[in-house]
């Protein structure tokens, strides 16, 4: 059942995930404190929206009373937002502890989502074709040896009934700057050179593979999917700017 407003749900993450932060991950700097508080709070609402209108753009329905997974979900604020619209959701991350706010809202907010510690690779709480709609919001780029990301997007296409959806929305390789470090041209090298390079330069940075929108699309063709269309955004950028965008998203149909 959808609820009138997602705000009280974003205070309640904010609280919350600032309170998980501090218990769990004290050494985390302040600003990425701040910035993730805002991320899986706050801004999930915008990110949702953004994204279901994408979908609605390339033919999808209104997200009320679907079955959707959201796959790399974190603290899951975005399966909260699907939730309050109405959809029936289903989370997963492997960061188990990191769930534990997601349940505790879920819970608080009545709403319908449940929560599974399960990895990308291997959605075994989530049935073959039981699903309308999987979102993959900024955690593929994670998923770096061939045969993960291989393994992850043939479970995407499994759990997804015939006429499905999947949207994905990750870090641009095409983009001039890393999106984690802002430095030049270092998400270009394989991730582990990436990851050493900005710690060189005093830029912590997490281990990812980016890809380009036209590389997404490739992997999700090579999964099983017909359909599968770069979506540019016209989000501040110049028509033949687009594909170098900061983050980039690819909308696919299972047929």
């Amino acid at each position: 059942m959808a609820i009138a407003s997602f705000s009280p749900v974003a205070e309640l993450l904010a609280s919350k995930v600032r309170d998980h932060l501090r218990d769990h991950e004290p050494a985390l700097p302040q600003q990425a404190v701040e910035v993730t508080v805002d991320t899986n709070s706050h801004l999930a609402e915008q990110r949702g929206a953004f994204l279901l209108r994408l979908l609605r753009q390339q033919g999808a329905p209104d997200i009320a009373q679907l079955s959707v997974v959201d796959v790399g979900c974190g603290f899951g604020a975005l399966s909260l937002f699907f939730a309050s619209l109405g959809a029936r959701v289903t989370g997963i991350d492997v960061n188990a502890n990191r769930l534990v706010v997601g349940r505790e809202v879920a819970r608080d907010q009545g709403l319908p989502v449940v929560f599974a510690a399960e990895s990308m690779q291997s959605m075994d709480s989530v049935e073959t074709a039981a699903c309308d709609l999987v979102v993959v919001n900024n955690s593929y780029c994670y998923v770096i040896p061939d045969a993960d990301r291989r393994a992850t997007l043939s479970e995407v296409h499994r759990v997804l009934r015939r006429g499905g959806w999947t949207v994905l929305r990750n870090p641009n390789l095409w983009h001039p700057l890393d999106p984690f470090t802002r430095l030049p041209l270092v998400h270009l090298l394989p991730p582990r050179k990436a990851k050493r390079a900005s710690q060189l330069m005093g830029r912590p940075r997490s281990m990812s593979r980016l890809t380009s929108p036209y590389g997404a699309r490739r992997e999700l063709r090579c999964a099983g999917f017909r359909h599968a269309h770069w979506v540019p955004t016209s989000h501040g950028y110049p028509n033949a700017l687009e594909r170098f965008a900061r983050y980039h998203h690819v909308v696919a149909r299972r047929g």
